[in-house]
């Protein structure tokens, strides 16, 4: 017998809802630092919040906080590489509202640990 895939494998393909993902997923990259509950991001979409969460999944490949979450850490990343400013400040900036959280989940993101350091001559990244 065939492996035949669960729904959630299946890709997306309705044009219209695909649409309408992207407009949330586009609101979320331009404000990644705000709250965007699934309740948020379905009534821009326009689609129940059930709806909305299976379907991002199948389109983009995570759910959508954790889509959330990693577009903080590359924004963290990108600051910390080009940027001076303290790991406190791009935490808060990034949206993040504990420290402890965002070193958690950015060990979870990316496999490396902050170093909460105030000299980081011998690495540019801080981590």
């Amino acid at each position: 017998m065939a492996d035949v895939p669960s729904a959630s494998e299946v890709p997306l393909l309705d044009p219209v809802l695909l649409r309408r993902l992207l407009r949330a997923k586009d609101r979320m990259d331009a404000a990644s630092h705000q709250a965007w509950p699934v309740s948020r991001l379905a009534e821009v979409s326009g689609v129940s919040e059930a709806y909305f969460a299976r379907s991002f999944k199948r389109a983009f490949g995570l759910p959508p906080h954790r889509y959330l979450l990693t577009r903080r850490i590359e924004q963290a990343v990108a600051l910390l590489r080009d940027t001076d400013r303290p790991i406190t400040d791009i935490a808060f900036a990034t949206g993040w509202e504990s420290l402890g959280t965002f070193g958690r989940i950015f060990r979870d993101i990316t496999g490396l640990c902050l170093l909460y350091t105030s000299d980081a001559a011998d690495d540019s990244l801080r981590v």
